[in-house]
This record gives structure tokens, sequence and C-alpha cells, in this order.
């Protein structure tokens, strides 16, 4: 019997939430198991807002870095601030997420295989090693770690889930619904940005985005401020039907994203937000694999942009980061991207 178990997921935001489907797992298996999650900082909100979580450590592993002792220090009290678990699944599998999963007080600890971890060093914090095929869809890769440890090969896809929202968030989300605008036409909720411009589409498909989609009202959520802009952007081009919602949490976004229509995104945090409910979803890729990363299920879809260059990948571009160009997104047509979502 398994009693308590820590999840080391640190990030990224995205990663972290197409991680959920394997909480899911352990709380539909074990019902009153405790589960800690160890995370980066910019990951607390989100995480504390999950009611299947019993606790949260966050780290701050930049700050750990700063300088030699400084780093001896943090560590020293992360391991004294961590309660001892029967059992540790490491979901991050590379070096830094190694020291941490080595400092938790537990007799198994569960990680990805030689073949199938990021990075091999991390091979040397756990002592139980499952192998798990890279072209998986990500959400499974994180399921399957979890699943074949307890010796199911096929286990079952859940991460539905209502993120805990403050009261002050829940005026703030009455007001926004209530508004005028919304009344009794099509709501879709758009999160154009990424990180990584080459994730995103141009300027000018959301033109012609707006122009041809009349009867909606598009509800924009951007984080930073070059989404910031482009949402700024999009607002003139039809003050009316477009709503800016500013900078507010991402269990704010999910409940907001619960009310819509349909959600339109990149591959993005939002997008593996909105998995998390019921909503249809259209999304966009380029430079990672729709395979790996589109939400599961028939209301979910998407458009999946092909490189010029002949590149292949599995998951992610190697050039991702890099490609001066980001053709396989910005030199579509809005026609190429949207066919499937006008059918």
């Amino acid at each position: 019997m398994v009693n308590s178990v820590a999840i080391v997921k640190t990030s990224s935001l995205g990663d972290i939430i197409q991680a959920f489907v394997g909480l899911h797992y352990l709380k539909n298996r074990f019902p009153s198991i405790h589960v800690t999650w160890i995370a980066e900082r910019p990951a607390e909100t989100l995480l504390r807002s999950h009611p299947l979580i019993d606790q949260v450590h966050t780290i701050d592993t930049q700050a750990w870095r700063k300088n030699c002792i400084t780093y001896f220090q943090k560590v020293r009290e992360f391991k004294k601030s961590i309660c001892p678990v029967d059992l540790v699944f490491d979901l991050q599998g590379n070096c830094k997420s190694a020291l941490i999963t080595a400092c938790i007080p537990a007799k198994i600890k569960v990680g990805f295989g030689w073949h199938s971890v990021a990075e091999k060093p991390n091979i040397l914090c756990t002592n139980r090693h499952i192998e798990i095929s890279k072209a998986l869809h990500a959400s499974k890769r994180y399921l399957h770690l979890i699943g074949q440890y307890f010796q199911d090969k096929d286990p079952e896809i859940s991460s539905t889930v209502a993120l805990r929202i403050s009261n002050e968030e829940q005026l703030f989300l009455s007001k926004i619904l209530s508004s005028d605008a919304l009344q009794h036409r099509p709501k879709w909720l758009i999160a154009p940005g990424s990180i990584w411009r080459n994730k995103q589409l141009p300027d000018a498909i959301w033109t012609e985005f707006i122009a041809y989609y009349k009867d909606p009202v598009f509800i924009l959520v951007f984080r930073g401020e070059e989404e910031k802009k482009r949402a700024l952007f999009l607002k003139q081009l039809a003050p009316e039907r477009v709503l800016l919602v500013g900078e507010v949490s991402l269990p704010f976004i999910q409940a907001l994203m619960r009310n819509m229509d349909l959600v339109i995104s990149a591959d993005s945090a939002l997008l593996h937000l909105s998995a998390t409910t019921h909503i249809p979803s259209f999304s966009f890729f380029g430079p990672s694999s729709s395979a790996v990363y589109k939400p599961f299920g028939e209301h979910n879809r998407c458009f999946q942009g092909s490189c010029p260059y002949n590149e292949t990948f599995l998951m992610r571009c190697s050039k991702l980061r890099t490609c001066p160009t980001g053709a396989c997104l910005r030199s579509v047509s809005f026609n190429e991207v949207f066919n499937n979502l006008k059918r």
C-alpha cells in the first residue's frame, strides 16, 4: 500500500500541466494518498490551485546557483524541509531534478530508463528505471511512467479538473461573463502567444481571422509585454468584438476557458491548460509535433505546419529557437491554417 508520494516535475508550466494525468491516476488508484509536488517557484500558484495536490514545495534553482555557499545552503534547507514519502516519481528526468530526487527521503525512486531519460546523470539518483518511448504523446509519457511502475500497461487518461480561484477572481470572472458583449454570441478564447516566436502565427493571419469570423466574441488572454502588444493590435481591428483580459493567473484563465465555446491557441501552456477542461480547442503547430503535444480527443483539432527545409523531428525541431524564418508557420496562409476549423 502506498500512502505518500512525491512528484518531481519542476518546469515548464506547460509540461507540468501535461503531467497532471499522472496525478489523477494516482488519486484514482489510491484515493487517500498524500501527494507532494516539487516545482520551480513560477508554478506555485498553479499547483496550489489543484484540488488533488496536498502539499507544494517550491524551489528557485537560479538562486541556488549564485555561488557555492548559497548552493549548499539551499540544498541543505530543502533536505530539512521535505518529509519522508513512500515513493518518488521523477517526471523531469534531468540533472536538476536528479539533485532534488536525491534529497527526498524515500526508499523507492522511479525515473526514466537509460534510453528515454532527458539527461543521463539523472539515472544515478533513481533506483527504478522504466523505458518510455519518446514518440508517445507527452502526457502519456508521464502517465505510463507511473502506471507501468504499478504494472498497469494501459492506464486511463484523465486530466479534467476545476482549479481553485480566489473570491476576488470569481467576482471578476462573473463580471466578464455578464458583460453585454458576451450575451447571445459564441465565445472564443484566443491565446495566440508563445515564449518562442517560431511557434506563433504572423499578424497578417490574425487580421484575416478577425475579419472572417464575424459572429463570435473573441476573448484574448496574454502574458508579458510582447503578447500584450499583439492583443492591443487585434483589439483595434474589431473593438466591439474583441475583449482583452489582462495579466491574470493560470487558474483564472482555466475558469474562463470552462465558460467558452472554443479555445484557439498556439502550442503553449494555455493550450495544455485547455486540455484540463471539456471545451473544444483548435491549435497550430510548426516546430513542435502535434502528435506529441496536441490535447487528446476528437473535440480538439489542429493544424501542423511543415518545414520547407526538410528538417525532421520527433518532438521539437532542433532549430525551434534559432530558425531565422520560422517558415513552418510564418509562411503559411490563413486558409491553410484555419481550413480545418472552417469545416
